[in-house]
């Protein structure tokens, strides 16, 4: 059916994580960057340098709701992107552009 056959190496729960809607690769910090866009909570994975997993998600939650109470009831993180600044999380749910530290998620 000319499909490809598909080998899972490795796997990783994201506890905490609901609707992930993206996954960014930050090359530079050898990092997955994952928002969940059914609560707004962001999990981060460190890659070694073999592109396997260095260790299990880290993952923050967010809170708050925007204008549109029909829409916006609760934070949905859309996306996320390294910055110069730190990790960059758009969230559509609560009208905001979150800027995290890196090292910490705060």
């Amino acid at each position: 059916d000319g499909a490809a056959d598909w080998v899972v190496r490795q796997s990783l729960a994201l506890p905490g994580v609901e609707l992930p809607c993206r996954v960014r690769f930050d090359a530079a910090s050898r990092r997955l960057l994952i928002p969940g866009y059914g609560n707004g909570a962001l999990g981060v994975v460190d890659l070694d340098r073999d592109g396997g997993f260095a260790a299990a998600a880290r993952v923050v939650a967010f809170t708050g709701g925007g204008p549109d109470p029909e829409r916006q009831d609760g934070p949905h993180a859309h996306d996320a992107l390294a910055l110069a600044a730190g990790i960059g999380v758009t969230d559509l749910g609560a009208d905001v552009l979150r800027i995290l530290d890196p090292t910490t998620l705060a």
